[in-house]
């Protein structure tokens, strides 16, 4: 029978693991696998984390701004001379480059609604390549949205292409990421003239008790309009399309404060004086605007005495206002022709027609 040599040095139960453990190599190894999974995570808090080892957490907002705390936004295209600058005042929303003038709020808000409302999605990219492909590199993009508070810039978006209806690639600035989302945003320009408030002409129709040119004067005596030194019964059609485009007047753009080149207030196409209800008044100069285009239509520069502003209209916003003289607010008379066929006695009187007779049978 064989017999089992026991090592009198091992223990009962004793598998032998503790002391390949405890040899120097590794331990040494054991050392070197702590180093460096401490400088992993050292790293991975002096950088803030790359979106490359741990991608940013998905549905949560790409700009977490309060709307009412945004002062400023700014909108950039490649073609922009300089950005597009919105500003909040204490009541509304201002383009500081037409000195000032208010812009469309319901727009601004729109577009604050639709970006605060921009959850994040899982990324389609993150290489330059891509970038440059979807246009939402920082030296090539489609818009560029920096919304900003009274400390400084909130959140900076880039805009690309876009991959479909309602959507556009988006990059938060400052992150390799690049995004398919849903805008809803039209038109996003960086022109002046698609942000300004159109209503800063309009009246109210009841108020208007006075119309004026140097060619005629319309006054409203109770219900009733009245055209000064005319002989003859007022058109009140005439008279109601006049009152509608005055009241409802509209404009084209905004030229700033400072009066065109060719602007005279002195020598008019049109001096509108306009007496309204409570003893308020406006006073409007009109002057043709020149263009060096040939088939351009009319435009023309309003000068409205209560506001700083020049407004530029075209031959559409002013009709009929330019055009209109004493003569096309009043019934033209009827036709001798069609007051004889009004009237049954000289139909009974009318002589008959001789003609050819018909021949004998």
């Amino acid at each position: 029978m064989t017999k089992t040599i026991l090592n009198p040095s091992r223990r009962p139960g004793d598998s032998g693991w503790p002391a390949v453990l405890r040899t120097p190599a590794v331990i040494g190894l054991a050392a070197l696998l702590a180093v460096q999974l401490l400088l992993a995570a050292v790293s991975g808090a002096v950088s803030g984390g790359s979106s490359r080892l741990a991608p940013a957490a998905t549905d949560t907002p790409f700009a977490a701004f309060d709307a009412e705390q945004i002062e400023r936004i700014e909108v950039t295209t490649p073609d922009s001379e300089a950005p597009l600058l919105l500003s909040r005042t204490d009541t509304s929303w201002t383009i500081p480059a037409l000195g000032d003038f208010p812009a469309e709020a319901t727009r601004v808000d729109q577009l604050l609604d639709a970006l605060a409302g921009l959850h994040r999605p899982l990324p389609i990219a993150t290489s330059a390549e891509a970038r440059e492909r979807f246009k939402v590199a920082d030296d090539a993009f489609e818009e560029r949205i920096v919304l900003s508070d009274g400390q400084g810039a909130v959140s900076t978006l880039i805009l690309g292409d876009s991959p479909g209806f309602r959507r556009r690639y988006l990059r938060p600035a400052g992150d390799d990421s690049i995004y398919d989302v849903r805008f809803e945003v039209f038109n996003l320009s960086d022109r002046s003239s698609d942000w300004i408030a159109h209503d800063r002409l309009q009246l109210e129709p009841n108020q208007i008790q006075r119309i004026a040119t140097n060619d005629w004067t319309l006054t409203k005596d109770g219900e009733t309009w009245r055209l000064t030194g005319a002989d003859g019964e007022l058109d009140q059609a005439k008279v109601d399309e006049l009152l509608s485009t005055l009241a409802n007047l509209s404009y084209r753009d905004v030229l700033g404060t400072e009066a065109p080149e060719d602007f005279d207030p002195a020598a008019p196409l049109l001096a509108l004086d306009i007496d309204l209800a409570e003893g308020d008044s406006r006073r409007y100069l009109i002057a043709e605007q020149p263009s060096e285009a040939e088939d351009a239509g009319k435009n023309f520069v309003l000068k409205a005495d209560n506001q700083p502003y020049y407004f530029l209209l075209s031959e559409f916003d002013l009709q009929p206002l330019v055009e209109t003289k004493a003569t096309d607010l009043i019934q033209p008379p009827e036709s001798a022709g069609a007051q004889a066929a009004s009237d049954p006695a000289d139909t009974e009187n009318a002589p008959v027609r001789q003609g050819p007779m018909p021949p004998s049978p």
